[in-house]
């Protein structure tokens, strides 16, 4: 086992490996508008293009997250609150449809593909940077609140990115395009994917420390859910979307209580009705719709009719070994036992190892 103290690092190491890659991500963009490298900013010939500010942004989330595991608290202040200032004055430019001068105030950039704004960064680009940046400030004060906003704000970004970057592996512009404005480009979706990853490997265990609650994963679970539900809402009604809503149901095992699991099933099928009801376009052979999401709803409630008993089997299972343990704890006899020959696990009762050190030292004093 890990110790709580190996468990601390393990989880810095992971904190420090995403926001790293976030940042090298945004530092990679950058050089790619200063040297003219078209794939680092395009990835691909037709794709939107990351602007410059945000890829600065990037950069800068992962300078303030790195701050925030090494303790530099000054640092990630300074860092966040410019992110924070950057990405909220580039949501302005589109509420007040205004020209602040922010888009070409770091670089003269040109447009290697036309945008609705040159230079500016998407409204959902610069809304989740300014989440992730808001996130991350909360961080600094440990009051229960703050983290769990930022625990809700953390899982917000990570659903961003995978709304965006669904958007495009199934060719519907909604995840990626607000509107008529400049779409998010697609290693942006990955960076937010990346960036609400480490928030939430950095928050998890900080609640931990200050909130023992079987409600812990809630906020990720909710998000999960509205994602799987956007994503939902850009494919056709003709597709079968039953394997989509599993994602939700599998990280429904995480909770403690196993009932649990079949009410987000029943959130699930509450949510592949809603999206007939709020579709629009209309749909030829609408028998075939019906039977594709009857199937889907059955689909889910398999699903979750298997992890849930599956997950009462660990649990009887888990119980069986805590008796055992508890009924060899209790008694002075030396048990040992080979837990798993493939793996060559053994396993040692505590009177087994008392017993063993007492003859060790007889045997060195004699």
């Amino acid at each position: 086992m890990i110790n709580r103290n190996g468990e601390f690092r393990m989880n810095n190491y992971l904190n420090a490996i995403l926001f790293g890659l976030v940042g090298l991500m945004g530092i990679a963009v950058m050089l790619g508008w200063i040297f003219e490298i078209p794939i680092l900013v395009q990835v691909m010939i037709g794709l939107a293009p990351m602007q410059f500010n945000n890829a600065l942004c990037f950069s800068v989330i992962g300078l303030a997250g790195i701050s925030y595991i090494i303790r530099w608290r000054w640092l990630l202040l300074v860092s966040g609150s410019f992110g924070a200032l950057l990405s909220s004055i580039t949501l302005l430019q589109y509420f007040v449809k205004a020209d602040f001068g922010i888009d070409f105030l770091f670089m003269n950039t040109h447009e290697l593909i036309p945008t609705a704004h040159p230079g500016s960064m998407a409204p959902n680009s610069a809304a989740g940077h300014l989440i992730s940046f808001v996130s991350l400030l909360l961080l600094m004060d440990n009051r229960l609140l703050f983290t769990r906003v930022a625990s809700w704000l953390g899982a917000t970004v990570a659903a961003l990115g995978f709304v965006s970057f669904a958007g495009y592996l199934i060719d519907m512009d909604g995840g990626f395009n607000w509107g008529r404005y400049t779409q998010m480009s697609l290693h942006t979706s990955f960076g937010f994917i990346l960036a609400g990853s480490a928030l939430g490997v950095t928050i998890i265990p900080k609640r931990r420390r200050i909130e023992k609650s079987k409600f812990l994963l809630w906020p990720f679970e909710i998000i999960l859910l509205a994602m799987v539900f956007l994503i939902d809402l850009q494919i056709p009604q003709g597709v079968a979307v039953g394997l989509l809503y599993v994602m939700p149901l599998l990280a429904a095992w995480y909770f403690k209580d196993r009932r649990y699991i079949l009410l987000v099933a029943v959130i699930c099928n509450l949510l592949i009705v809603f999206d007939i009801m709020l579709a629009t376009e209309y749909v030829a052979g609408k028998e075939a719709v019906m039977f594709n999401r009857i199937m889907s709803i059955v689909a889910v409630w398999i699903a979750a009719a298997i992890f849930y008993f599956l997950k009462k089997l660990s649990e009887n299972q888990n119980e069986t070994e805590l008796k055992f343990k508890l009924a060899v704890e209790g008694t002075t006899a030396g048990i040992w036992d080979w837990k798993d020959v493939n793996q060559d696990e053994e396993w040692w009762s505590h009177s087994f190892i008392n017993f063993l050190v007492i003859q060790s030292m007889r045997f060195q004093l004699h």
